[in-house]
């Protein structure tokens, strides 16, 4: 009864069942495979765009799911044509399993294609990044090179820490640089100190509690950075309002620490990693620039002063009066000479030995010095003839002078081995005050005569 009820129903008999399934399943076949074979061509042109990105194992899984899936299209057709059968269940297990290779090598193949671009991408990064800082320490090596020239450009000591100060401070915008040399002096220190930027308050000198800061530098031979200074222990809230972070950095010469540089803010500002690794080899670039003006320095130095007596020598005494008895003529001021003659310095040479003799010459060079006016320059002439000049001094100025000295002589002595031995001397001065401005071997002539004259 089922089986008549259906088959009277309008249109759906067996006949016509038998003839409208193959051709559905026909239509969805090639359907398929028109869409398996557009798939296939796109993956295949994207394989060969990116065949050289690192693809991996995705794409062997992925061309296993198109013969899979290609072997069962093809069994699909040949059973659409041969009969009009519904699938089987191979059929739909072949379908099956095609489709979920075919998912899983799409989803591998996105994955390695994401982790080929990430790569290249990070490739990128990192070439961009070493091109950069290729870039950076090359404007660094030539701003340092630049530096350094400016540095070994002059031999004088101060136009050395002058140039350091200005470079260090155009390096990284400090508002202070002073360089500071640990060198036997007064206050234990020559430094340099350079104002010319920004600092509302000039103070002679920088906080005294920077040189212990640079003393410990000077020691340990490492930098010392204090990016917050009025929190510093070493400073605390009783800082100066000029001084709010600052940075020390040792001039080193080989192992010798010969200078330490500060760099100070008058604004919180904390040192990054670049701008200390910069100051520091301007540091140890700037440490061969002061050691070599500080070797020329004391070799003009013991050019120009007598090593016994430590006065000017003759060499210096003549470049002295030269420009001395130059600047009297422009200006038409008076120049003055005093020239001194010990007595019987042989026979204290021969009587006590040279070496009383090189203390009496010390002892009296001390003397002279004492006794010499600020703009003056006491000389030892040579063997026991010393010489003072007195620039805008006039005759009677140095004729007063003169009667002091050698009051100061007539009581004068030096001990030696339990000896008092009496010094004498014999002191004449020369002058110019109006007239005709004498040459310089005319006034030294003169300041001659007279002494002997005195003598007589």
């Amino acid at each position: 009864d089922q089986v008549a009820r259906y088959d009277e129903r309008p249109g759906r008999g067996p006949a016509d069942r038998l003839n409208t399934m193959p051709w559905i399943q026909l239509g969805i076949g090639l359907l398929t495979l028109i869409l398996s074979m557009l798939v296939l061509g796109a993956v295949a042109r994207f394989w060969w765009r990116h065949r050289n990105d690192g693809l991996s194992i995705g794409w062997w899984f992925l061309a296993l799911a198109f013969g899979a899936f290609a072997v069962s299209q093809l069994l699909e057709l040949r059973r659409l044509l041969a009969s009009g059968v519904e699938l089987s269940s191979l059929e739909l297990a072949a379908r099956f399993v095609s489709m979920s290779i075919l998912l899983y090598g799409l989803s591998r193949l996105f994955d390695d294609v994401l982790a080929a671009k990430q790569r290249s991408l990070d490739e990128a990064r990192n070439t961009i990044h070493l091109q950069a800082e290729a870039v950076r320490q090359g404007q660094e090596l030539q701003l340092l090179y630049k530096m350094s020239q400016s540095l070994l450009s002059t031999l004088e000591l101060e136009g050395v820490l002058q140039e350091l100060c200005r470079s260090a401070r155009e390096l990284i915008g400090a508002d202070s640089v002073s360089v500071r040399l640990p060198e036997p002096m007064a206050d234990g220190f020559r430094f340099a100190v350079d104002f010319a930027s920004a600092l509302k308050s000039k103070p002679n000198r920088l906080d005294p509690r920077i040189d212990a800061l640079c003393w410990k530098v000077a020691q340990a031979g490492r930098p010392a950075i204090i990016a917050d200074a009025p929190s510093h222990p070493m400073f605390g809230p009783e800082a100066p309002a000029w001084l709010k972070s600052l940075g020390a950095f040792p001039l080193r010469r080989g192992p010798d620490v010969i200078g330490v540089l500060t760099v100070v803010f008058e604004r919180p500002h904390e040192l990054t990693l670049t701008e200390q690794r910069l100051l520091s080899a301007l540091a140890d670039q700037a440490a061969i620039a002061v050691y070599n003006a500080q070797l020329h320095e004391q070799a003009e130095r013991n050019a120009r002063t007598d090593s016994l007596t430590g006065l000017a020598n003759r060499r210096r005494f003549d470049e002295m009066l030269t420009a001395e008895v130059r600047r009297a003529q422009r200006n038409r001021t008076p120049i003055s000479l005093m020239m001194i003659d010990l007595d019987s310095f042989k026979e204290c040479n021969d009587k006590y030995g040279h070496a009383a003799g090189d203390l009496v010459l010390r002892q009296f060079a001390d003397l002279l010095r004492k006794q010499s006016r600020a703009s003056d320059l006491p000389v030892r002439y040579g063997g026991d003839e010393f010489v003072v000049v007195m620039p805008e001094t006039n005759c009677a100025e140095a004729e007063h002078a003169a009667e002091r000295m050698r009051e100061l002589l007539s009581r004068f002595s030096v001990e030696w081995d339990g000896v008092q031995i009496p010094v004498r001397a014999g002191v004449g001065v020369a002058g110019w005050e109006e007239g005709r401005v004498p040459e310089p071997e005319e006034l030294v002539e003169a300041a001659d005569v007279a002494l002997y004259a005195h003598k007589v």
